[in-house]
């Protein structure tokens, strides 16, 4: 009777040692998890939407997240104010985010040992807002493509377009010369138009003659 009390608190021990050793969180079981959520990709898909019924285009995102793995656990939030939330990979990408806004991702072991929780990664995903004032300086935008604020995708303020307006005069007089080659191309391109559509001109009124003249021979 003594052997069998001596006995069974041995077995519970030993038993109880197994289970710590399967439920531990080891190096190997860490790195595991981590070269897993290193391997996860975000990919951003831009759509421009043109609402011509309220004269405004703006642009919507989606999220869409590649090599997931069911040992990880995907939290998000939108705003550095908000509490991060938990989603589904297919939650996620049934959602449309709205432009101006930074994405943080974080990703958790989401596993049956004591690795459960730790945190793997973190990514933050800038989506701009569609500029404004490109949308209002489209032409000028259009010729001067390198000027910093006519990018169609953008973070610009309303209230920041007169101090916009005030460096793209700066950038005019910094960038005099390659204004001078353009408007010098410009010119050369409307003087070769006008000598094609001379040249048109006196083959149409040569025809037309040479045509007369042989309906008179007739």
């Amino acid at each position: 009777m003594k052997k069998i009390k001596f006995v069974i608190p041995l077995f519970l021990f030993c038993f109880m040692l197994n289970v710590w050793a399967i439920d531990k969180c080891t190096t190997d079981e860490t790195k595991r998890v981590k070269d897993i959520a290193d391997n996860v990709q975000f990919k951003v898909e831009t759509n421009i939407v043109n609402a011509q019924e309220i004269d405004e285009v703006y642009v919507k995102y989606k999220i869409q997240v590649l090599n997931f793995n069911e040992d990880l656990a995907l939290y998000y939030r939108e705003n550095s104010n908000d509490e991060f939330r938990r989603i589904t990979i297919s939650e996620l990408e049934k959602y449309s985010f709205d432009g101006g806004i930074i994405m943080e991702f974080k990703i958790f072991a989401y596993t049956t040992n004591l690795c459960n929780g730790t945190l793997l990664k973190t990514e933050k995903i800038e989506l701009p807002g569609y500029n404004q004032y490109y949308v209002k300086n489209k032409e000028k935008c259009d010729q001067y493509k390198d000027f910093e604020y006519c990018k169609e995708l953008m973070n610009v303020k309303t209230e920041d377009f007169e101090k916009i307006d005030k460096k793209f005069q700066e950038y005019l007089k910094e960038n005099n010369i390659n204004i001078q080659n353009s408007s010098n191309e410009n010119r050369l391109y409307i003087i070769i138009a006008g000598i094609i559509f001379i040249l048109l001109i006196v083959i149409i009124v040569f025809y037309l003659r040479k045509n007369k003249k042989k309906n008179l021979d007739i």
